[in-house]
């Protein structure tokens, strides 16, 4: 993930930002930002590049933009996030 200026106060406004990480370390940052567990389904897509910024957004609505700007597909049962290849 590239350095950003912003991302050593990003946390403390509630901002997550993600600059052509890969979605191994996307996948850890959000379960504790949310409080879910993420398993990966296809290890294809560990290494797939996410730019993102997300303010206060819900788990759904982050995957959900995910989902539409990827090759990255998901699906959420109890409190785990189930992530696919498309």
């Amino acid at each position: 993930m590239k350095p950003s200026p912003l991302d050593d106060k990003a946390w403390t406004e509630g901002k997550i930002i993600f600059d052509e990480a890969p979605v191994s370390e996307v996948a850890k940052i959000l379960e504790r930002w949310h409080g879910y567990d993420f398993e990966i389904k296809d290890s294809s897509i560990l290494n797939y590049k996410i730019t993102a910024t997300f303010n206060s957004e819900s788990l759904v609505q982050v995957m959900d933009l995910i989902q539409m700007t990827s090759l990255v597909r998901y699906e959420i049962k109890n409190k785990t996030v189930f992530l696919y290849k498309k």
